[in-house]
């Protein structure tokens, strides 16, 4: 039996981005939840990334980690994921809170994308959040009444740049 040995063989890291907020925000803006692909102006623009590939055939990595709450019960909420100059996502995700009785529940949303950077033109990347709009906000970093943890609780997006 033949080992594929690539798959199993570890990435090497050419470079790193990262970015973090520990602000406290309460985001309202709306990411559709139907069968279109969510679009570069919808929902709130939590991060941005800027990196500039060193390989046109390098694989960009796209992770993110936002601890959220949410505040109805029940409510979808969600993220995409996007490269500035293009309108369509490079990915989305989709949640649902069913926990608690009196606010939503509290998690960390995550979301990643590998694709392969195609040049070695500077980038940029956003994550863009959904709050649902009408009242029913995403609070990021803390709950619906204020920051939690001090300040040290943080969002993250992080762009990593390996060989192919």
């Amino acid at each position: 039996m033949a080992i594929n040995n690539s798959i199993n063989a570890p990435k090497t890291l050419i470079q790193m981005k990262y970015t973090s907020t520990t602000t406290y925000s309460a985001e309202g803006s709306l990411i559709p939840t139907d069968d279109t692909i969510p679009q570069i102006n919808e929902g709130s623009l939590l991060l941005s990334v800027s990196i500039t590939p060193k390989i046109n055939t390098s694989i960009l990595e796209l992770e993110a980690l936002v601890p959220v709450k949410g505040k109805i019960p029940g409510t979808n909420f969600g993220c995409a994921l996007f490269k500035t100059g293009t309108n369509d996502a490079l990915g989305s995700m989709l949640w649902c809170w069913q926990f608690g009785a009196e606010v939503g529940g509290a998690g960390l949303m995550p979301i990643t994308h590998r694709m392969v950077s195609g040049s070695t033109t500077a980038a940029t990347f956003q994550l863009r959040i959904d709050g649902r709009g009408s009242g029913q906000y995403l609070y990021v970093n803390g709950d619906n009444t204020a920051r939690k943890y001090g300040g040290v609780q943080r969002a993250i997006f992080i762009v990593k740049e390996y060989y192919s």
